[in-house]
Order: C-alpha cells, then sequence, then structure tokens
C-alpha cells in the first residue's frame, strides 16, 4: 500500500473481460451477474492498496464515485460493428457514467482513416 502511494505510475487490475457476457464467463468464475463480480473485484483491489481499474462501460456507474482511476475497453459508437466484444459503450457516455481513461482499438485502428476516426472519437467526447 505504501509503495503504491509512492510511485508515479499506477497499477491496473482487470476485472472481466468485455469480450465476455455473463452467458461465456469461464466456468471457474461462480455465476452471479457480472456488476456484482466487478464489485467484489474492485473490493478486493482496494483492500491491497490499489487505485486502478479495467472494465467495461457498462459497470462504470457502479464504482463512479470509488476513488478509482477507470480504464474503459470496449469503446464504440453505436453504428460500429462490437466485433467480439459483449459489453461496449460509446465515448461520451462512458466519460459521463466515470471513466478517466478510455481504450479504443479497432475502430480506429481499422479505419480507412485513422486519423480521422481518432478525431472523431475526441470530438465525440470534447465537442469540437
Amino acid at each position: 500500500k505504501e509503495l503504491n502511494q509512492q510511485r508515479p505510475f499506477r497499477i491496473l487490475c482487470v476485472t472481466i473481460l468485455t469480450s465476455w457476457g455473463e452467458e461465456s464467463l469461464p466456468s471457474i468464475i461462480k455465476p452471479q451477474p457480472i456488476s456484482q463480480l466487478v464489485q467484489e473485484l474492485a473490493n478486493l483491489v482496494k483492500s491491497v492498496g490499489l487505485r486502478g481499474l479495467v472494465l467495461s462501460g457498462e459497470e462504470l456507474e457502479i464504482l463512479k464515485q470509488s476513488g478509482f482511476y477507470l480504464v474503459t475497453p470496449g469503446i464504440r459508437f453505436s453504428d460500429q460493428e462490437s466485433n467480439d466484444q459483449k459489453r461496449v459503450k460509446g465515448p461520451k457516455e462512458a466519460i459521463q457514467s466515470g471513466s478517466s481513461l478510455l481504450v479504443v482499438g479497432r475502430p480506429i485502428i481499422g479505419a480507412k482513416n485513422p486519423k480521422e476516426a481518432a478525431l472523431d472519437f475526441m470530438t465525440a467526447i470534447y465537442d469540437f
């Protein structure tokens, strides 16, 4: 706990992958709603003195006021393919729901014009 307070970087703990839905959770995970699993994992992370979580946009609201640094993958516009992602959120909605940092991969990398795609995400967040 003490070292985590002194270091200039964040250790991020991954909760439940955005490519997993409740129907596709590994059998080793006890069957319960994903939101409950994420809350339990967040409590465990907090108990060891860490404050960084990677979680889907669907679970942001339950941890919005928790003091965690929240990193959100699976960011897509509603008209984009979700590919293998089961739990996705739009960029503006994720920020409004409490995300500290967004992870946008394939919607930018796979775009015909990646620079334009990146600007579209920034515009959606910051209303340029």
